[in-house]
């Protein structure tokens, strides 16, 4: 029940991300999945945008699941966050909106941690 990191689309078809914990690599694996340089023609995963692309993942089933599980997940607050489809406001999540996010400079290292072990772990462990 925590936002570990928040993206919205840009005007130039690429994501702002900003993290408020930090990163776990199942998160990591999104975020760098979702940052691709869309192809000019076909743009991201046959999606038109980096934005599509994580509107189709956010509506997956098997979200539903990792939730449950206590995973990271994707979701997709069509109102804002913590604001349901009637309109209500969820505490829960409306009152993650006042932290400050993390500074850039941190997840930018921790992604890079993370992309240097994956890239060295021949053995999956």
């Amino acid at each position: 029940m925590e936002v570990i990191a928040a993206i919205r689309p840009r005007d130039d078809g690429r994501l702002r991300i900003a993290a408020y914990h930090p990163l776990d690599a199942k998160s990591i694996g999104y975020l760098i999945a979702l940052g691709q340089t869309p192809h000019p023609e076909y743009g991201v995963c046959m999606r038109e945008s980096n934005w599509a692309y994580a509107l189709d993942g956010a509506a997956a089933n098997g979200n539903a699941y990792a939730a449950d599980r206590g995973e990271a997940y994707l979701s997709y607050w069509q109102f804002g966050l913590g604001i349901t489809r009637e309109g209500h406001s969820l505490p829960i999540w409306r009152d993650q909106i006042a932290r400050p996010p993390r500074p850039a400079a941190s997840v930018a290292i921790e992604i890079g941690i993370h992309y240097a072990l994956s890239a060295n772990d021949t053995q999956g462990v």
